[in-house]
Protein backbone atom coordinates (compact mmCIF):
# COMPACT_ATOMS: atom_id res chain seq x y z
CA UNK A 1 0.00 0.00 0.00
CA UNK A 2 1.24 3.26 -1.12
CA UNK A 3 2.24 6.09 1.58
CA UNK A 4 -0.29 9.75 1.56
CA UNK A 5 1.93 12.30 -0.47
CA UNK A 6 3.69 14.67 1.97
CA UNK A 7 1.67 17.39 1.37
CA UNK A 8 -1.31 16.13 3.14
CA UNK A 9 -2.00 16.14 6.61
CA UNK A 10 -3.93 12.64 6.66
CA UNK A 11 -7.26 13.45 7.79
CA UNK A 12 -9.49 10.86 6.38
CA UNK A 13 -13.44 11.78 6.40
CA UNK A 14 -16.58 9.57 5.04
CA UNK A 15 -19.78 10.92 4.13
CA UNK A 16 -22.87 9.11 4.33
CA UNK A 17 -25.81 10.03 1.70
CA UNK A 18 -28.74 8.06 2.03
CA UNK A 19 -31.28 8.04 -1.05
CA UNK A 20 -29.03 10.17 -2.82
CA UNK A 21 -31.06 9.97 -6.41
CA UNK A 22 -34.44 9.83 -4.54
CA UNK A 23 -37.47 7.69 -5.23
CA UNK A 24 -37.78 8.51 -9.15
CA UNK A 25 -35.88 5.45 -10.36
CA UNK A 26 -38.19 2.67 -10.23
CA UNK A 27 -38.25 1.82 -7.23
CA UNK A 28 -34.64 1.77 -7.05
CA UNK A 29 -32.33 3.33 -4.11
CA UNK A 30 -29.07 4.70 -4.27
CA UNK A 31 -26.81 4.87 -1.04
CA UNK A 32 -23.07 6.99 -1.31
CA UNK A 33 -20.19 7.24 0.65
CA UNK A 34 -17.94 9.88 -0.44
CA UNK A 35 -14.43 9.97 1.07
CA UNK A 36 -12.27 12.99 1.66
CA UNK A 37 -8.74 13.66 1.99
CA UNK A 38 -7.57 17.18 3.74
CA UNK A 39 -11.10 17.84 2.20
CA UNK A 40 -10.38 16.99 -1.28
CA UNK A 41 -12.64 14.34 -2.83
CA UNK A 42 -10.57 11.08 -3.01
CA UNK A 43 -13.62 8.89 -4.23
CA UNK A 44 -16.90 7.46 -3.80
CA UNK A 45 -18.96 4.09 -3.81
CA UNK A 46 -22.30 3.60 -4.66
CA UNK A 47 -25.37 0.86 -4.00
CA UNK A 48 -27.82 0.20 -5.77
CA UNK A 49 -31.20 -1.78 -4.34
CA UNK A 50 -35.26 -1.58 -3.69
CA UNK A 51 -36.03 -1.75 -0.72
CA UNK A 52 -39.31 -4.25 -0.15
CA UNK A 53 -41.66 -1.14 0.92
CA UNK A 54 -41.00 0.11 -2.05
CA UNK A 55 -41.24 -2.59 -4.41
CA UNK A 56 -44.57 -2.88 -2.90
CA UNK A 57 -45.41 0.46 -3.89
CA UNK A 58 -44.18 0.82 -7.48
CA UNK A 59 -44.90 -2.73 -8.48
CA UNK A 60 -48.89 -3.55 -7.04
CA UNK A 61 -50.00 -5.05 -10.47
CA UNK A 62 -46.76 -7.29 -10.43
CA UNK A 63 -46.56 -8.62 -13.94
CA UNK A 64 -48.16 -5.33 -15.70
CA UNK A 65 -46.01 -2.69 -13.78
CA UNK A 66 -42.65 -4.89 -14.58
CA UNK A 67 -43.87 -4.84 -18.11
CA UNK A 68 -44.77 -0.97 -18.13
CA UNK A 69 -41.11 0.19 -16.29
CA UNK A 70 -38.57 -2.40 -17.38
CA UNK A 71 -39.93 -3.41 -20.60
CA UNK A 72 -42.06 -0.44 -22.43
CA UNK A 73 -44.95 -2.35 -22.36
CA UNK A 74 -48.09 -0.85 -21.09
CA UNK A 75 -51.08 -3.18 -20.91
CA UNK A 76 -54.48 -3.16 -19.40
CA UNK A 77 -55.60 -5.67 -16.79
CA UNK A 78 -58.73 -6.73 -19.38
CA UNK A 79 -58.25 -8.42 -22.54
CA UNK A 80 -61.68 -6.78 -23.52
CA UNK A 81 -60.55 -3.49 -23.39
CA UNK A 82 -59.83 -1.67 -26.34
CA UNK A 83 -56.60 -0.61 -25.26
CA UNK A 84 -55.23 -3.56 -24.80
CA UNK A 85 -54.90 -4.58 -28.63
CA UNK A 86 -53.61 -0.13 -28.74
CA UNK A 87 -50.97 -1.30 -26.40
CA UNK A 88 -49.84 -4.61 -28.12
CA UNK A 89 -49.67 -2.43 -31.15
CA UNK A 90 -47.60 0.47 -29.69
CA UNK A 91 -45.38 -1.40 -27.88
CA UNK A 92 -41.74 -2.72 -28.53
CA UNK A 93 -43.42 -6.28 -29.89
CA UNK A 94 -45.58 -4.42 -32.10
CA UNK A 95 -48.40 -6.94 -32.60
CA UNK A 96 -50.94 -6.30 -34.99
CA UNK A 97 -54.32 -7.86 -33.44
CA UNK A 98 -58.38 -7.38 -33.65
CA UNK A 99 -59.39 -5.26 -30.73
CA UNK A 100 -62.66 -7.10 -31.22
CA UNK A 101 -61.30 -10.09 -30.75
CA UNK A 102 -60.54 -10.50 -26.84
CA UNK A 103 -59.72 -13.94 -26.55
CA UNK A 104 -57.28 -13.18 -29.16
CA UNK A 105 -55.38 -10.43 -27.35
CA UNK A 106 -55.84 -12.52 -23.57
CA UNK A 107 -53.53 -15.06 -25.23
CA UNK A 108 -51.28 -13.13 -26.53
CA UNK A 109 -51.13 -11.14 -23.12
CA UNK A 110 -51.11 -14.17 -21.64
CA UNK A 111 -48.11 -15.14 -23.45
CA UNK A 112 -46.39 -11.76 -22.49
CA UNK A 113 -46.40 -12.84 -18.96
CA UNK A 114 -45.07 -15.55 -19.15
CA UNK A 115 -42.31 -14.82 -21.78
CA UNK A 116 -41.39 -12.22 -18.79
CA UNK A 117 -42.46 -14.20 -15.55
CA UNK A 118 -38.90 -15.29 -15.21
CA UNK A 119 -37.27 -12.22 -15.85
CA UNK A 120 -39.42 -10.62 -13.00
CA UNK A 121 -38.51 -13.55 -10.56
CA UNK A 122 -34.78 -12.60 -11.27
CA UNK A 123 -35.48 -9.01 -11.12
CA UNK A 124 -36.94 -9.24 -7.78
CA UNK A 125 -34.58 -11.70 -6.70
CA UNK A 126 -31.41 -10.18 -7.83
CA UNK A 127 -32.75 -6.23 -6.43
CA UNK A 128 -35.50 -6.53 -3.43
CA UNK A 129 -33.83 -6.12 -0.14
CA UNK A 130 -30.45 -6.87 -1.97
CA UNK A 131 -28.04 -3.92 -1.77
CA UNK A 132 -25.31 -4.38 -4.22
CA UNK A 133 -21.96 -2.46 -5.29
CA UNK A 134 -23.13 -0.47 -7.95
CA UNK A 135 -20.18 1.47 -8.77
CA UNK A 136 -16.65 2.25 -6.53
CA UNK A 137 -14.54 5.00 -7.73
CA UNK A 138 -10.98 6.29 -6.17
CA UNK A 139 -9.88 9.36 -7.93
CA UNK A 140 -6.39 9.19 -10.27
CA UNK A 141 -3.90 12.14 -10.90
CA UNK A 142 -5.60 14.25 -14.03
CA UNK A 143 -9.07 13.64 -13.25
CA UNK A 144 -10.32 17.21 -12.51
CA UNK A 145 -13.94 17.66 -13.04
CA UNK A 146 -16.53 14.50 -12.75
CA UNK A 147 -20.10 14.19 -12.78
CA UNK A 148 -21.92 14.23 -9.09
CA UNK A 149 -25.24 13.04 -7.61
CA UNK A 150 -27.64 12.89 -8.38
CA UNK A 151 -26.33 11.43 -12.05
CA UNK A 152 -29.62 12.75 -13.75
CA UNK A 153 -28.91 16.01 -12.44
CA UNK A 154 -26.59 18.65 -14.02
CA UNK A 155 -23.54 19.92 -11.82
CA UNK A 156 -19.33 19.30 -11.56
CA UNK A 157 -17.26 18.89 -8.59
CA UNK A 158 -13.84 20.75 -8.88
CA UNK A 159 -10.76 18.87 -7.55
CA UNK A 160 -8.64 21.33 -6.19
CA UNK A 161 -4.52 18.67 -6.36
CA UNK A 162 -4.63 16.18 -8.80
CA UNK A 163 -3.72 13.81 -6.29
CA UNK A 164 -3.82 10.02 -7.51
CA UNK A 165 -5.97 8.50 -4.58
CA UNK A 166 -5.58 4.96 -5.92
CA UNK A 167 -3.54 2.33 -3.82
CA UNK A 168 -3.89 4.22 -0.55
CA UNK A 169 -6.28 1.50 0.97
CA UNK A 170 -9.50 4.45 0.43
CA UNK A 171 -11.29 1.76 -1.92
CA UNK A 172 -11.04 -0.96 1.04
CA UNK A 173 -12.27 1.89 3.45
CA UNK A 174 -15.26 2.30 1.23
CA UNK A 175 -16.34 -1.07 0.91
CA UNK A 176 -16.16 -2.09 4.28
CA UNK A 177 -17.87 1.17 5.30
CA UNK A 178 -20.68 0.12 3.10
CA UNK A 179 -21.32 -2.91 3.89
CA UNK A 180 -21.23 -1.87 7.68
CA UNK A 181 -23.55 0.98 6.99
CA UNK A 182 -25.87 -1.78 5.53
CA UNK A 183 -25.42 -4.37 8.37
CA UNK A 184 -27.23 -1.61 10.43
CA UNK A 185 -30.45 -1.98 8.24
CA UNK A 186 -30.48 -5.93 8.47
CA UNK A 187 -28.42 -6.58 5.22
CA UNK A 188 -25.42 -7.88 3.38
CA UNK A 189 -23.75 -6.34 0.89
CA UNK A 190 -23.46 -8.57 -2.48
CA UNK A 191 -21.00 -7.44 -5.44
CA UNK A 192 -22.56 -6.30 -8.89
CA UNK A 193 -23.59 -8.33 -11.28
CA UNK A 194 -21.43 -6.52 -13.82
CA UNK A 195 -17.87 -7.22 -11.93
CA UNK A 196 -14.78 -5.75 -14.06
CA UNK A 197 -11.82 -7.30 -13.23
CA UNK A 198 -9.98 -4.86 -10.74
CA UNK A 199 -13.20 -5.70 -8.57
CA UNK A 200 -13.18 -9.30 -8.48
CA UNK A 201 -9.46 -8.59 -7.71
CA UNK A 202 -10.63 -6.07 -4.66
CA UNK A 203 -13.26 -8.45 -3.55
CA UNK A 204 -10.87 -11.41 -3.46
CA UNK A 205 -8.33 -9.79 -1.36
CA UNK A 206 -11.16 -8.78 1.19
CA UNK A 207 -12.02 -12.67 1.04
CA UNK A 208 -8.72 -13.83 1.55
CA UNK A 209 -8.20 -11.17 4.73
CA UNK A 210 -11.71 -11.28 6.02
CA UNK A 211 -12.51 -14.96 6.22
CA UNK A 212 -16.08 -15.50 7.50
CA UNK A 213 -16.53 -11.92 6.65
CA UNK A 214 -16.81 -12.06 2.83
CA UNK A 215 -17.24 -14.53 0.32
CA UNK A 216 -18.32 -16.31 -2.83
CA UNK A 217 -22.20 -16.07 -2.96
CA UNK A 218 -22.58 -20.10 -2.70
CA UNK A 219 -26.19 -19.62 -4.86
CA UNK A 220 -25.34 -16.57 -6.17
CA UNK A 221 -29.04 -14.98 -8.11
CA UNK A 222 -27.89 -14.63 -11.73
CA UNK A 223 -29.22 -12.26 -14.49
CA UNK A 224 -29.06 -12.67 -17.96
CA UNK A 225 -25.98 -9.97 -17.61
CA UNK A 226 -23.85 -11.95 -15.16
CA UNK A 227 -20.67 -11.77 -15.61
CA UNK A 228 -17.61 -12.94 -13.09
CA UNK A 229 -17.94 -14.39 -9.40
CA UNK A 230 -19.94 -12.69 -7.44
CA UNK A 231 -19.32 -11.81 -3.63
CA UNK A 232 -21.24 -11.13 -0.43
CA UNK A 233 -20.30 -9.37 2.61
CA UNK A 234 -21.11 -9.51 6.11
CA UNK A 235 -20.94 -6.06 7.53
CA UNK A 236 -21.97 -7.21 11.32
CA UNK A 237 -18.57 -8.78 11.61
CA UNK A 238 -16.53 -6.08 10.47
CA UNK A 239 -15.31 -3.17 12.81
CA UNK A 240 -14.06 0.18 12.04
CA UNK A 241 -10.74 0.70 10.23
CA UNK A 242 -8.56 3.14 8.63
CA UNK A 243 -4.89 3.14 6.23
CA UNK A 244 -2.23 3.51 8.39
CA UNK A 245 -1.25 6.86 6.92
CA UNK A 246 -4.40 8.59 8.43
CA UNK A 247 -3.82 11.11 11.76
CA UNK A 248 -7.25 11.38 11.75
CA UNK A 249 -10.65 9.05 9.97
CA UNK A 250 -14.06 10.35 10.48
CA UNK A 251 -17.38 8.53 9.30
CA UNK A 252 -20.12 11.36 9.36
CA UNK A 253 -23.42 9.66 9.67
CA UNK A 254 -26.52 10.30 7.86
CA UNK A 255 -27.88 11.96 11.03
CA UNK A 256 -25.10 14.48 11.36
CA UNK A 257 -23.44 12.03 14.18
CA UNK A 258 -19.55 11.42 13.90
CA UNK A 259 -18.04 7.71 15.08
CA UNK A 260 -14.32 7.92 15.39
CA UNK A 261 -12.84 5.14 13.36
CA UNK A 262 -10.01 4.93 14.83
CA UNK A 263 -10.69 5.28 18.26
CA UNK A 264 -11.51 1.45 18.25
CA UNK A 265 -9.56 0.31 14.92
CA UNK A 266 -9.28 -3.79 13.22
CA UNK A 267 -6.22 -4.91 12.05
CA UNK A 268 -5.15 -3.97 9.11
CA UNK A 269 -5.96 -5.82 5.63
CA UNK A 270 -2.96 -7.57 4.02
CA UNK A 271 -1.33 -6.30 1.25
Amino acid sequence: MKMLPPDYTGHLRLVRTPDVEGDDNRGFRADLIEAYVDDEPAGYALTLFIPRDRFETWYPNGIYDYLRLHSGISLPHDPADPAAAEALQRSRIRVSVDPTDPDRVAKIMAGLKDRYATGMESFMAFNVDRPKMDYIRVYTEGEKDFKVFPRDKPGFLRRNRMTDFQGLGIGQVLYREMARWHAEQGRPLHSSSLIEPSAVAAWQHMANNLPGAVSLESRPVLTARSSGPMYVMDGTSIGPWAPQWAVSAALVRQDGSVEDLLSSPTPMLGR
